[in-house]
């Protein structure tokens, strides 16, 4: 879930937000995940602005494929952050917040 050098405060936060999961939700939350429909048909028929955030060493969604969900949308920015893993913004909370900003401050907070 995380790069390999990931900060032991990172470690700790993950632990304890998984050990706040039942084990009932932990594996309905990983069902649901496999079993649902392809999610670029929904990025295409969005038509509206997307921010991409995926982490350089993300194993659960590797920058392909966070580089395909950017190329299927009609205004997307794509975003790879060096040196995180899957929990990009425990990561790096202080970059996923300034990208954050900046793409609020270019499409609006609600761009509907």
């Amino acid at each position: 879930l995380v790069a390999a050098d990931a900060p032991n405060y990172v470690l700790a936060r993950l632990r304890t937000m998984l050990e706040d999961q039942s084990y009932e939700g932990l594996v309905a939350a990983q069902q649901a995940m496999r079993e649902r429909s392809d999610r670029l048909k929904a990025v295409r028929a969005a038509h509206k602005p997307l921010l991409v955030i995926v982490g350089e060493h993300d194993a659960f969604a590797p920058p392909p494929l966070a580089k395909a969900v950017a190329d299927a949308a009609a205004d997307a920015q794509l975003e790879v952050i060096a040196g995180v893993g899957h929990t990009t913004p425990l990561e790096s909370a202080g970059q996923v917040a300034r990208l954050l900003t900046g793409f609020w401050q270019r499409t609006g907070p609600d761009p509907r």
